[in-house]
């Protein structure tokens, strides 16, 4: 039986109990100003039988709703174990973001300045072949490229967006796609090179 249920159903029987005292209690002087002996008895006897069913009753009652509140403690108990699991499972994985976010962070970092080095390594090594190199293909603009880039990567949480294009044409026009300026840089740094150096074929 529903314990909520049960405590309603004590709850009747008291209204019922009580009002049976209460008739009880009032007939009594009534049956005393008679002098009727055995009516006076049974009244009297009748009114300490009600009076003990009612502390029974309100002790069920009472019994009842202490099984209630253990109950729903021990609800709370299993649901805040398992949110707590849930919780801690969580912030497991997102320290696992976190560190892997940081590992990545070191690679963009290291492959930054690799690609920065390697630019300027190409301008010096094309001076000093005689070619002259052009800082305006990728060079001078690579910094603001890979902010732009990472503003778009990371829908606007970091980076900066520079242009006024939003994102969807940011990706449709490529204008922050890094592998594009690369391969672009390659092709006009090449044809450049070719031509200063009088490479009439590739090898």
């Amino acid at each position: 039986m529903d314990l909520e249920a049960e405590v309603g159903g004590f709850e009747r029987i008291l209204v019922e109990a009580r009002r049976a005292l209460n008739a009880a209690r009032t007939s009594l002087p009534g049956l005393i100003a008679a002098g009727d002996a055995a009516n006076i008895a049974s009244a009297r006897e009748e009114i300490r039988l009600l009076d003990a069913r009612i502390r029974q009753i309100e002790e069920s009652r009472e019994q009842t709703r202490e099984a209630i509140k253990a109950a729903e403690a021990r609800d709370r108990t299993a649901t805040d174990a398992q949110a707590y699991r849930l919780i801690k499972k969580l912030v497991a994985d997102t320290r696992q973001e976190v560190e892997t976010l940081a590992d990545a962070l070191v690679a963009f970092a290291m492959a930054l300045k690799k690609s920065g080095a390697g630019l300027d390594s190409v301008d010096a090594l094309m001076r000093r072949s005689g070619v002259t190199p052009d800082p305006y293909v990728l060079r001078a603009k690579f910094v603001g490229l890979v902010e732009v880039a990472l503003h778009l990567e990371t829908g606007g949480i970091v980076g900066v967006a520079r242009l006024l294009d939003n994102h969807a044409q940011l990706r449709q026009s490529g204008r922050a796609d890094l592998k594009r300026a690369a391969a672009e840089f390659q092709a006009l740094y090449l044809r450049r090179a070719r031509s200063a150096l009088h490479i009439m074929r590739e090898e």
